[in-house]
């Protein structure tokens, strides 16, 4: 726990499974102490440092995520009164694991992990809107001359299907995004507004 206290959060993204893989064996380990032994206040003093390190290394799994932008660092380093978190998108992390440690950081894991959802659920809505996005901007539009005025030109009539068709998907997503406003960014609102 100690070695660990000294690794930078940058360290996290290489070493959380290692970290992981130990705690599991320490819960392993704890298991087949000798039953007389079980009883005594050392043990259960041993047990509780393994099931918190467990805890925080959890902790620092969800911290590491993907998804998180810079805002969602800045909501958990409010939440958890950790300043060096809010820069973690732009400098990478580079302050001690012993903050976290000293912040008892495993306290603050539910929290985490609603932030963990929120951004996954924020990335897949900017995902699905840059793909709406995506698809109009390689969308042709196909025309044919009307049958009796010259000069005139009609949309293709199945084009005219596809489009509405898209449309009519497109109308669906933007609105189950709305429904989710609460939820959301300032900038995805914007872009959901635009679509509307």
């Amino acid at each position: 726990k100690d070695e660990w206290k000294e690794l930078q959060f940058s360290d996290l993204y290489t070493k959380k499974e290692e970290m992981a893989t130990k705690c599991s064996e320490f819960t392993t380990k704890q298991f087949k102490v000798n039953k007389k032994l079980t009883t005594t206040p050392e043990y259960e003093s041993l047990k509780n440092e393994i099931t918190q390190l467990t805890s925080i290394v959890e902790t620092f799994d969800f911290l590491t995520n993907d998804k998180f932008e810079e805002h969602h660092y800045v909501d958990i380093s409010k939440k958890t009164n950790v300043k060096e978190l809010a820069t973690v998108k732009s400098d990478g992390g580079n302050f001690r694991l012993k903050v976290l440690f000293d912040a008892n950081i495993d306290e603050f894991k539910e929290d985490i992990s609603d932030i963990v959802n929120l951004a996954k659920q924020q990335r897949k809505i900017n995902d699905q809107l840059k793909e709406i996005d995506e698809e109009w901007k390689t969308k042709q539009f196909k025309f044919e001359p009307h049958k009796t005025i010259k000069d005139l030109q009609l949309l293709d009539t199945v084009f005219a299907l596809e489009i509405k068709a898209t449309v009519e998907e497109h109308s669906g997503k933007v609105s189950g995004f709305k429904s989710q406003s609460r939820n959301l960014t300032d900038e995805l609102r914007i872009r959901i507004k635009q679509k509307e």
